[in-house]
C-alpha cells in the first residue's frame, strides 16, 4: 500500500514538472472516453434496444415507383401520401 502512494506521488511531481504533457494525456483521455461513450450511445440505441412499437414486426417501409422525371430516393414523402390515399384507400393489405 505504501509503494502505491509513492508512486502516486512521483506521477504528481512528474506532471507538475511537464504541465503541457499532462494536458495533453488529460485531454487524450477525455476525447477517447467521449468518443467510446457516444459510439456505444448511437450502437445501443440503433442495434441493441428493441424497437419501441407494441409490434415491431408489423412496421414497413413505403417506396414508390411514381416518377415525374426527378431524381429520388425511392421513399415516400409526405407530400406523395396525399397523392396516394384517395386512390388505395379501400385497398386492405393482407399477409
Amino acid at each position: 500500500m505504501d509503494a502505491l502512494f509513492q508512486d502516486l506521488r512521483y506521477a504528481v511531481r512528474t506532471l507538475r514538472k511537464s504541465p503541457a504533457f499532462a494536458l495533453a494525456a488529460i485531454a487524450t483521455i477525455g476525447l477517447g472516453a467521449g468518443a467510446t461513450t457516444a459510439i456505444f450511445s448511437t450502437v445501443n440505441a440503433a442495434l441493441l434496444r428493441p424497437l419501441p412499437f407494441p409490434y415491431p414486426n408489423d412496421l414497413y417501409t413505403l417506396r414508390t415507383a411514381i416518377s415525374t422525371s426527378r431524381l429520388t430516393s425511392g421513399m415516400v414523402a409526405p407530400l406523395e401520401l396525399t397523392v396516394l390515399k384517395p386512390r388505395y384507400r379501400d385497398l386492405a393489405f393482407a399477409r
